[in-house]
């Protein structure tokens, strides 16, 4: 929770296709919730309870000041039990298959088994960024190793006053192609075109190769 009026931030993709929304407080009981906003750039899902809480909101902390080698807590539902001591690994560019993309993303490990919507705290309890997906990361001259991937929350500002007022951003979105691709070998694949959209009709097909 990030204010008084009962605002909670998570990703996106918890609540984008919710019919119904239920939070559960301290005391382990449920009260509705409201689907307030998501931002499509960022990832962000905002939301609002419909009663009180009864707990003190977390404040936002500053996303640049979490340099690697940082150590970091991450906490998800489930109390002080929940809570797991980690590590920033990297700060870098997060591009996902699904035409989405992090300048500078926030990389931790060990890795976070519930981390969608997890929040990420620095040693001042401040908020530092929220829980999006699992993933590897190949750390030269050691090996590939197991990571999570957070959204930093510097980017939340810009754009928290229209979430709640108008449920999405002023800012304009990023052209659509509507492909999914992966990266391998120093190439990109086409893996999947959405039908009737701009790839497809600009005629790239699943298999499609790309040189870097």
């Amino acid at each position: 929770m990030i204010d008084s009026k009962g605002h909670i931030l998570t990703i996106g993709y918890i609540i984008s296709d919710a019919e119904t929304i239920e939070v559960t407080g301290q005391t382990a009981k449920t009260t509705n919730a409201t689907f307030v906003g998501y931002d499509y750039n960022t990832g962000f899902g905002l939301l609002r309870a419909e009663k009180p809480l009864g707990v003190e909101p977390m404040k936002l902390g500053q996303s640049s000041e979490a340099k690697e080698g940082e150590p970091i807590l991450v906490a998800g539902h489930g109390g002080k039990d929940s809570v797991q001591v980690g590590q920033v690994i990297a700060r870098k560019e997060f591009v996902g298959y699904w035409e989405y993309l992090i300048d500078n993303a926030i990389f931790i490990a060990p890795p976070y088994s519930n981390f969608g919507g997890a929040a990420l705290i620095d040693r001042n309890g401040r908020l530092l960024g929220i829980g999006s997906i699992f993933t590897q990361m190949m750390i030269p001259g050691i090996a590939s190793i197991p990571c999570n991937m957070f959204v930093p929350i510097d980017l939340l500002n810009p754009i928290l006053s229209d979430l709640i007022t108008r449920g999405r951003s002023r800012e304009a979105p990023r052209p659509w192609l509507g492909l999914n691709s992966e990266e391998a070998h120093g190439r990109i694949f086409v893996t999947r075109v959405t039908a009737e959209g701009p790839a497809e009709r600009a005629g790239l097909h699943p298999k499609t190769l790309f040189l870097q």
